[in-house]
């Protein structure tokens, strides 16, 4: 009895080259001749309302609860890590950078300008 790694290799990709062909038969042939002809599949529906004008979370947008604060990762060049910063959304740029900077004084980073 051969044990040789050709033989089983042989084998394996005999029975591979079948499984295939019956798998990849769908993509590359026409419908079989087994499945009763549909007019139409039907396909779930994931978003119906996503094009209607209602809000598809149950809030308007006029009434819904708007954003208070922001998570913001903050890089500085030449440092070690980001700096996370809470700003709320109407903060301008150099808002931004003074609460930076004290949360940089805060963890006792060292930081040059």
């Amino acid at each position: 009895m051969s044990t040789s790694k050709t033989h089983r290799r042989g084998h394996e990709e005999k029975n591979l080259k079948g499984k295939l062909a019956q798998r990849s038969s769908s993509f590359h042939s026409s419908i079989p001749m087994t499945m009763a002809p549909q007019a139409e599949l039907r396909r779930p529906k994931t978003l119906p309302d996503l094009l209607s004008g209602r809000s598809v979370f149950g809030l308007s947008v006029e009434g819904g609860p708007q954003l208070t604060k922001l998570l913001l990762n903050l890089t500085v060049q030449r440092s070690l890590g980001p700096v996370q910063v809470v700003m709320s959304p109407d903060s301008t740029v150099g808002d931004l950078i003074m609460a930076a900077l004290r949360q940089y004084a805060k963890e006792g980073r060292l930081f040059q300008l």
